[in-house]
């Protein structure tokens, strides 16, 4: 068949695999009639020359729309049309009665009564014909395009869920490895004598630098996984934002030190009490700074601190690193992802960043100029309501 059509929406159908036609006629001329219409369209014409056939024919595959002489020996149209109803495969499916005959109220609200959307009087105009295939040859492949992204959305669910539940699997089974790990490097100092212990001092650090590297990345599996479960949950409570900032501060400030960046804690308001979970913002500084600190040259430096902004308080970790892409600015918090600044880790650190804060009411968000460094941002509500600078 000729894919060249003036027909607008059978034009857009020919992108896609032709639409199944079932044509239902006891009479061969019209059922050659009917495919010289249709013959040069993007269509699968099927003929059945009786309605006991046509039912069979929708019993092989989905049909667009099923086009039905009404007066035929054995099941006639009506009937046949009432045997589709009954049938989930065929229960939806448009049918177009085709009759050279006059129907009458009574027998029109009968066949408006079993589906049908459309009636044509033989002799029919073609153009008619084409134009109503056409539109429903579109909404089927509209239809299969639905299912299909309804498939793939589920299988896209579902595979994500299998793959965090086998992380959360990983995970756990890695901590205890890595705890006995890191109890037999100890054991084996305290049993070996002093000049030993020297001499084995630079090679346990490391061990111990990549004991604490792995050990995080497994937390971050385990969080991610009861993030994607539902089973994420803090515990709010009132908490002073500047000892908060200051403990983070001073767990970082020996790593930062070390190359050669400085940390530094911009001047806070007073008292700046907020409701959170202490040790899970902790844990969102530490992120935050860790990741200013792998980025940031020697020489560079590192501010945070928290501001006030109605009935919240807001957060920023601020550095002099290279800054972030702006193609990437959209990325930074999605999981798995890693840009060019990215060294090592998973690509999960950002993304439980976010979901932490969200999981405080609070929102999270960055601003960066390429080559000046950027700024993290996160919102915590405060304890008390609205207070001002002043207050």
């Amino acid at each position: 068949m000729s894919d060249d059509t003036p027909d607008d929406a059978s034009s857009s159908s020919r992108r896609s695999d032709p639409a199944p036609v079932l044509v239902v006629d006891d009479h061969a001329p019209n059922l050659i009639a009917i495919e010289a219409v249709l013959s040069d369209l993007h269509y699968k014409l099927v003929a059945a020359r009786s309605g006991t056939e046509a039912l069979l024919r929708l019993q092989e595959q989905p049909y667009a729309v099923v086009l039905m002489d009404i007066r035929m020996p054995g099941l006639d149209g009506f009937a046949t049309a009432s045997f589709m109803r009954q049938r989930v495969e065929s229960s939806e499916t448009p049918i177009v009665f085709i009759t050279g005959e006059d129907i009458d109220r009574k027998r029109l609200d009968q066949a408006y009564g079993l589906g049908a959307v459309e009636f044509l009087i033989k002799p029919f105009d073609p153009h008619v014909l084409r134009s109503k295939v056409a539109l429903f040859a579109e909404l089927f492949r509209l239809r299969g395009q639905a299912r299909a992204l309804r498939r793939s959305r589920d299988e896209q669910r579902e595979g994500v869920r299998s793959r965090e539940e086998w992380l959360a699997m990983v995970a756990h089974d890695l901590r205890q490895p890595l705890a006995a790990t890191g109890l037999s490097v100890a054991a084996i100092l305290r049993n070996s004598s002093e000049v030993e212990v020297e001499r084995m001092r630079r090679h346990y650090a490391i061990i111990q630098r990549a004991l604490m590297h792995m050990e995080r990345m497994v937390g971050d599996l385990l969080d991610i996984s009861r993030l994607e479960s539902g089973a994420f949950e803090v515990q709010l409570a009132p908490s002073s934002m500047p000892e908060i900032l200051h403990q983070a501060v001073d767990l970082l400030s020996a790593t930062a030190t070390q190359r050669g960046i400085r940390l530094e804690m911009a001047p806070v308001p007073a008292p700046c009490i907020v409701l959170c979970e202490r040790d899970r913002i902790l844990q969102v500084l530490s992120n935050l700074v860790g990741n200013a600190i792998k980025f940031v040259s020697p020489g560079g430096s590192i501010f945070v601190g928290c501001q006030m902004a109605g009935d919240e308080i807001v957060v920023f970790v601020r550095d002099t690193g290279p800054g972030i892409p702006e193609e990437h600015v959209s990325h930074v918090f999605d999981k798995y992802w890693r840009g060019k600044r990215s060294r090592d880790g998973l690509g999960l650190g950002l993304p439980i960043v976010r979901s932490i804060i969200t999981a405080h009411r609070g929102r999270v968000w960055l601003d960066s100029t390429l080559g000046k460094g950027c700024t993290f941002y996160f919102s915590l509500p405060l304890a008390d309501g609205p207070r001002t600078a002043g207050d």
